[in-house]
């Protein structure tokens, strides 16, 4: 009888990394390059933003202005993770969207066919019964995906 061998085949994953552009969301993007390292073939960034106002012809010339906002902010993102020596050959893809953050998640997750979902966390959550969208247990439970926290203690 043959021994079983072990399953060799380098894997890789596509991982998907909400960010609002705080230390905590890049502390999540730099333990993905140093925890992943050469195992990540493409990194998904998403900013989504959303405004509660109503909506009125003075609202287009505010969105068009948190539009520009975070495409510039996230330009800023993708030259980081590109700029990082652990790198390699990651190819960065950058999503900004005037969409609910939950909803772009699961939309770009399932789209894309997304491995992982990593979210930076300040380790506080939301303990009611009507949880937030943002709140990593709310996502979790919509997500069908794996997702890692990573905490602010390792940022």
């Amino acid at each position: 009888m043959a021994a079983i061998q072990p399953y060799r085949e380098k894997m890789t994953f596509k991982v998907l990394i909400p960010t609002d552009f705080s230390e905590i969301a890049r502390g999540a993007i730099d333990f993905v390059l140093a925890a992943f390292q050469n195992r990540v073939t493409h990194l998904y960034l998403l900013h989504a933003y959303k405004e509660n106002a109503p909506e009125v012809a003075p609202m287009v010339s505010l969105i068009d202005i948190l539009r520009q906002k975070a495409e510039r902010q996230m330009q800023q993102e993708v030259k980081y993770v590109s700029a990082s020596p652990m790198s390699g050959q990651l190819e960065v893809v950058a999503f900004t969207r005037f969409d609910g953050y939950l909803h772009s998640i699961v939309e770009i997750a399932d789209g894309e066919d997304i491995d992982l979902v990593v979210l930076g966390s300040n380790g506080h959550t939301h303990p009611r019964l009507d949880l937030r969208e943002d709140d990593p247990g709310f996502v979790l439970h919509k997500l069908n995906r794996p997702l890692l926290l990573v905490p602010k203690l390792l940022n």
